[in-house]
Formats: C-alpha cells, sequence, structure tokens
C-alpha cells in the first residue's frame, strides 16, 4: 500500500497531484486531499528529497499583518499577525537585527 504524501495523513494513494507551476511536481495522494488540492487548497511541496507534500492545517500560519514599535530598550518589539489567530505573536528585535530582517523580506540585502 502506497500512503499519501500529505504530511501526517496515512491514508491510501488514489491518485497524483500534478503542478507544472514555477517547477514541474507530482506526488502521491489519498482521494481526499487530491479533490481539495485539485479545488485549490493551498499547499507547500518540500522537495524531492523527503516528498512531503504540506496542505491544510498542516501549512505554517500566514502572517497577514506586522506591527513594530519602539521600545525603551535599544531595540523594537516586531508583533505577527497570523490568519485566524486573535493574538498576535511579539519578538523583541535589536535594531540591528530589525534592519536585516527587514532588508530580508523587502529584498533589498
Amino acid at each position: 500500500m502506497t500512503v499519501c504524501s500529505v504530511q501526517r495523513c496515512n491514508q491510501e494513494t488514489a491518485g497524483r497531484f500534478t503542478t507544472n507551476e514555477k517547477v514541474f511536481m507530482e506526488t502521491a495522494v489519498c482521494g481526499d486531499h487530491l479533490q481539495r488540492l485539485e479545488a485549490g487548497e493551498p499547499w507547500s511541496y518540500q522537495g524531492a528529497e523527503n516528498g512531503l507534500l504540506m496542505a491544510g492545517n498542516g501549512l505554517p500560519p500566514v502572517v497577514v499583518k506586522y506591527e513594530v514599535q519602539e521600545t525603551i530598550a535599544p531595540g523594537v518589539t516586531l508583533a505577527l499577525h497570523t490568519d485566524g489567530d486573535e493574538t498576535p505573536s511579539s519578538f523583541w528585535l535589536s535594531k540591528e537585527s530589525a534592519q536585516q530582517l527587514g532588508s530580508f523580506l523587502t529584498g533589498n540585502l
């Protein structure tokens, strides 16, 4: 029995999910996941080496908003608001780390 390639799914495969977006990818999935993926459910492929497809609740949360606030200590607080969470996750960063993160996120490294 071949098991579905979606992370944490142990159902038997029923078909192959195929995409030729930026990089061609094809992997065996169960009937439920095949139907949901073909209907447009978001997914992330973790590469040919481990062959794991992440979908649905297995995907990391999506950041929908962020806030940066100055602090009394030298540095800033970064608050990340993710899709579906009422309370943001907050992190303290030095100003240097915040600048590096900002450059990375905007592609200005």
